[in-house]
C-alpha cells in the first residue's frame, strides 16, 4: 500500500498535470499556427501598391512550414514540463531566458525579412508604408504601456485587501 504522502496517485497532482499539459499544447499549437499563418501571408504578398496582390505558391508553403515548425520547437523548449513546473527548478530559468531571447530575435528577424521581401516592389509608396508602420508601433506601444499600468495598479490595489475582505460587488465565498 502507498504511503499517505506518496503523490503518484494524488488526484490533485494528476489534475494539475493534465491541465498543464493541455495548456502547453494549446499555447504551442496556437503560437505555431499564428506564426505559420503570418509567415505564409507575408510570403504570399506580391504587390502592395496600388492594390494588394497575393499569390499562393511554393514560397507561401515554405513561409507556412518553417515558422510553424520553428515556433513549435521553441515552445517545447520554453514551456516547462510537468515535473519542472511542479518542482519550480530555478536552474532552468537561465536556459529558458536564453531560449526566449533567441525566439524573440528569430521572430523579429523573420517578420522583418518577410515584410521586406513583400515590399520589394512597393515603389514610391514605400515611405508612406514605413511611416504607417512606425505610427502603428507607436500607438500599440502606448496602448500596451497603458494596459500594463492599469493592470499593475489593479494588482497592487487587490494586494492591499486583507484575507477575508472583499470589495463591493465581489461574490462571497
Amino acid at each position: 500500500m502507498n504511503a499517505p504522502n506518496d503523490q503518484t496517485n494524488d488526484p490533485v497532482k494528476a489534475d494539475d498535470t493534465r491541465m498543464l499539459n493541455s495548456f502547453n499544447l494549446v499555447v504551442t499549437a496556437a503560437s505555431s499556427f499564428g506564426m505559420a499563418a503570418m509567415g505564409a501571408f507575408l510570403c504570399s504578398v506580391k504587390q502592395v501598391n496600388p492594390k494588394i496582390v497575393t499569390q499562393f505558391d511554393g514560397l507561401s508553403v515554405l513561409g507556412f512550414i518553417v515558422p510553424g515548425v520553428v515556433t513549435w520547437l521553441f515552445c517545447k523548449k520554453l514551456l516547462p514540463s510537468t515535473d519542472e513546473a511542479l518542482a519550480l527548478d530555478p536552474s532552468k530559468n537561465k536556459s529558458r531566458r536564453r531560449w526566449l531571447i533567441s525566439f524573440t530575435a528569430f521572430s523579429v528577424i523573420g517578420m522583418l525579412a518577410s515584410v521586406g521581401f513583400s515590399l520589394r516592389n512597393a515603389g514610391p509608396a514605400l515611405n508612406q508604408i514605413i511611416l504607417g508602420a512606425v505610427l502603428a508601433v507607436i500607438v500599440l506601444s502606448i496602448i500596451g504601456f497603458a494596459s500594463w499600468s492599469l493592470f499593475s495598479a489593479l494588482e497592487k490595489d487587490g494586494d492591499t485587501l486583507k484575507d477575508g475582505e472583499c470589495e463591493p460587488g465581489d461574490l462571497q465565498k
